[in-house]
Parts: C-alpha cells; sequence; structure tokens
C-alpha cells in the first residue's frame, strides 16, 4: 500500500498514539465487528449522499484476504498494518463527509476543530455498543437535513 492513498494522515497518527499503537479493526486473521459495520456503511455511502468510490472498499478487502491467507504468511503482518490504516482513514473520512459534506480533499480541513474532534469521537464509538449509530450521530443536526435523510432511507 502506498501511503499517498491516505488521506487522513495527521488524524491517523492522532488516533493510534491515543489508542497506545493498538490495532482496532483486526485480531490475528479476522475483523472487528466494527470493521464489518463500517465496510456496510462504506458500500451503502450513497445512502448517505456520499459515492462509494470515495472509500477504497476494494483495497480493503483485497488486504483483509492477504491477511487471512495462511499460504503468504510472509505478508501477514504488512497486511495487517496495512488493513488497520486503510479502515481507520477510511472511516475518518467516512465521518468527515459526514459531519462536514464532501468538498475535494483539502488537508486545511485538519485546522478545522470539526476534524480534530472526530479522532476522539471515533474511539468512544469503537468502545460503544452501537457502533454504527454513533459514527451516524456525526451527521448535522438541523431538521431540514433530518427530513432530507428520513425521506430518503424511505425509498
Amino acid at each position: 500500500m502506498d501511503n499517498s492513498s491516505l488521506r487522513t494522515i495527521p488524524l491517523l497518527k492522532d488516533f493510534y498514539s491515543k489508542q497506545h499503537y493498538r490495532p482496532v479493526w483486526t485480531n490475528t486473521t479476522a475483523i472487528s465487528d466494527q470493521a464489518v459495520v463500517l465496510l456496510g456503511l462504506l458500500d451503502k455511502a450513497e445512502i448517505y449522499g456520499l459515492k462509494t468510490s470515495l472509500f477504497p472498499v476494494c483495497e480493503i478487502r483485497n488486504e483483509l484476504e492477504l491477511m487471512k491467507n495462511s499460504d503468504i504468511q510472509s505478508n501477514y503482518l504488512t497486511s495487517r498494518m496495512n488493513l488497520e490504516l486503510l479502515l481507520t482513514d477510511a472511516c475518518l473520512r467516512f465521518m468527515l463527509f459526514l459531519k462536514m459534506g464532501y468538498n475535494e480533499f483539502d488537508s486545511t480541513l485538519f485546522s478545522l476543530s470539526a476534524a480534530n474532534s472526530l479522532t476522539p469521537y471515533l474511539i468512544s464509538a469503537l468502545a460503544s455498543n452501537d457502533f454504527e449509530k454513533r459514527i451516524l450521530a456525526v451527521q448535522p443536526a438541523f431538521v431540514e437535513y433530518r427530513n432530507f435523510n428520513r425521506l430518503w432511507l424511505g425509498f
């Protein structure tokens, strides 16, 4: 994996330092329930007004298969680290786009308190019993948006 595909490097560094550099999405050769939920959210990103192509879902699934493949044990650790970074980057981007809307990605967004608040929010979402609900809670709370979202989900 090329680090240039990671768009949230400052947030990734902050997130993993707060997690003491421990994996949060993977264990041995499997992914967590939260990772499964995240992949589901990314697969249906259109429901939330985002293009699925904004997120590296295929690359994530490829790394998962590499990590699971016991015939290629020499690449296990690399695949697991890549999978961790890809999932965290995708989750942070998803949250950022839900919270602030999608524009061409600009690193100046990291200077905004809204972007910087995502790291601790993701940590608490991972620790909660309802990961999906906590991730989706970053969406704007104004009435028109909620009404539009309810209407959209009804289709």
